[in-house]
């Protein structure tokens, strides 16, 4: 199953948080400190939007399919003219879904920061690929 929590604050603020992954909480606790957080905050991204001129997207945690359909719906939502960047300081990457959609941000003018050397290698592999085969 999968739920998505969404906080919002004040228009004002210009921020929203969303968190979008599996709701299951087995693996609580057994004693040890790495134990105590269910294992559902291990397979879920988190979205933290801000803007100032241009839009951020700062992602922490694990992407994967499930959770690239609502990023998708959040981009699209965004009024034309901004910059949108996406901030990868934070991010696990799980599998070619992940590459693939980054591929297409980049290819959509979504500027990726903080992207780690291997997933820039990956995307950059991947965008390749996709020149080739148009």
């Amino acid at each position: 199953m999968v739920s998505a929590v969404h906080t919002v604050v004040p228009k004002d603020w210009d921020i929203a948080m969303i968190e979008v992954g599996r709701s299951n909480f087995s693996g609580m606790g057994k004693g040890r400190a790495d134990d105590r957080s269910p294992s559902w905050r291990n397979q879920m991204l988190r979205i933290h939007r801000s803007g100032n001129g241009e839009v951020v997207y700062r992602l922490s945690g694990r992407m994967d399919s499930e959770n690239i359909a609502e990023l998708e719906s959040l981009l699209a939502a965004e009024p034309g003219g901004k910059n949108v960047v996406l901030d990868l300081k934070d991010i696990t990457l799980a599998g070619q879904d992940g590459i693939n959609f980054l591929a297409r941000c980049e290819a959509a003018h979504i500027k990726l920061s903080n992207c780690p050397p291997y997933i820039r290698e990956w995307v950059t592999r991947q965008r390749k690929k996709e020149g080739e085969s148009l």
